[in-house]
């Protein structure tokens, strides 16, 4: 039973579709951390785009959430998040103070240096509630590694929920009680226990729960006197600690681990016939950030040259060239192809999949790290256009690149440029 669920999880299309990590972010040293429960309390504000309407129930912003405000105990990683319409010094305030008064108040905050965090409401907050405030670098999200990958936990849960009810992108929002519910309740291996269980000492009550009192039988509730209860309260206070131990020692064992590991890595290979998930290059401005991060699954059905794998669109037959980079493996060339699964590849490649109609210029990047170019989109109108990195377009679609490169009266220079940065010949 345990290798067919571990097999079962493995191919869930829509925990794969939903995994992000096209970057590995080096950290600049280590954060803070906390030794018990409550302790470190980790926020930040998450972007995820406006939702619709929830009806005049009194709760909704006049114009829909934008923001998901994430907060986190640093040592279980149980998570509390609040919807918002904006970010602003004062609903940040009035979040933390919700958190405080039903779970204590954290000794740490931890969180960037933008406005809505590093203000004067928010000292005053610090200063009335006695906590120590520790800020981590500004527009460098992997100095607080903590936080951010709870933000992307929670990214990846809401698009495999979205992809799994085939709901509206916009709908995020009435998901957000059922993700918090179920990260919360999610098994940790690094700790050997859920974020619930760490937090408050004992396992969470979820839908399997009900299966222990199937028989019908009544529940054997005990009565205590005050003997009896105060032992009670001193065993679950001593089984605490040493739970909390425990747990300590095996988060510092991993994050050595990881440490040790950050480093490693190697390219996969493929066969012909094998079936795979192609990441989805995200264009700036107008790809909803909880579109689907991988689509598919696309089959193989040419060997790598240099890299690049031809793989085929299991619905319309469409063939293009993708780096290996941006593949992940899904299933061998047994896998059965039923009008289910080609209903979820449908879906997922066409939230925030786009089509280029032409490029129409090309220009050095204002850092210097190479060109960007102007890509008119299918369906979209000329002020939609957008500058998007030569490098993308590439991995994305290299011989459409090529082609309209062709169409343009370059210098010399810059296509010598192109064919030493890029190694593009056209």
């Amino acid at each position: 039973m345990d290798r067919d669920v571990k097999e079962f999880v493995q191919q869930c299309l829509h925990c794969m579709d939903s995994k992000s990590g096209e970057i590995v972010p080096r950290p600049f040293g280590e954060t803070v951390h906390g030794k018990r429960p409550g302790e470190v309390l980790h926020f930040d504000y998450l972007h995820v785009g406006k939702s619709g309407p929830l009806g005049a129930d009194g709760l909704d912003e006049s114009d829909g959430y934008v923001y998901l405000l994430v907060m986190m105990d640093d040592l279980s990683n149980f998570a509390w998040m609040e919807p918002t319409g904006t970010c602003t010094a004062r609903l940040t305030a009035q979040h933390l103070l919700n958190w405080c008064k039903t779970l204590g108040v954290p000794e740490v905050w931890v969180s960037d240096t933008a406005t809505h965090f590093k203000n004067s409401v928010m000292d005053t907050l610090e200063k009335a509630l006695g906590v120590e405030r520790r800020f981590t670098v500004a527009n460098s999200p992997w100095s607080n590694g903590t936080c951010e990958r709870m933000m992307r936990e929670v990214v990846r849960t809401m698009k495999a929920v979205l992809q799994e009810r085939r709901r509206n992108l916009r709908d995020w929002v009435d998901l957000v009680p059922a993700v918090q519910w179920a990260l919360n309740t999610a098994y940790r291996e690094r700790y050997a226990s859920t974020p619930y269980h760490v937090m408050f000492g004992r396992a969470p009550r979820t839908s399997f729960s009900t299966l222990a009192s199937s028989s019908g039988e009544a529940w054997n509730i005990d009565t205590l006197d005050a003997t009896k209860l105060k032992q009670q309260v001193q065993n679950v206070i001593q089984t605490q600690a040493v739970l909390h131990k425990q747990i300590q020692q095996k988060v510092d064992h991993n994050r050595a681990r990881q440490r040790a590991a950050a480093s490693r890595g190697d390219l996969p290979a493929f066969t012909v016939g094998d079936y795979v998930m192609v990441a989805r290059v995200r264009r700036s401005g107008i790809t909803p950030k909880l579109s689907s991060t991988w689509t598919g699954p696309w089959r193989v059905v040419s060997a790598a040259k240099k890299h690049v794998y031809g793989v085929q669109n299991i619905v319309n037959g469409q063939v293009r060239d993708v780096h290996v980079a941006r593949l992940r493996f899904y299933a061998d060339s047994e896998l059965n192809v039923t009008s289910d699964l080609k209903d979820v590849f449908q879906h997922s490649f066409g939230q925030g999949e786009h089509e280029m109609e032409s490029i129409l210029n090309i220009g050095p990047a204002h850092d210097g790290s190479g060109y960007l170019v102007r890509v008119r989109w299918a369906g979209f109108e000329e002020d939609e256009d957008t500058w998007q990195p030569l490098s993308d377009i590439y991995q994305d679609a290299p011989q459409f690149l090529k082609q309209e490169l062709r169409k343009m009266k370059l210098s010399k220079e810059i296509k010598d440029n192109i064919k030493k940065d890029y190694g593009i010949v056209f």
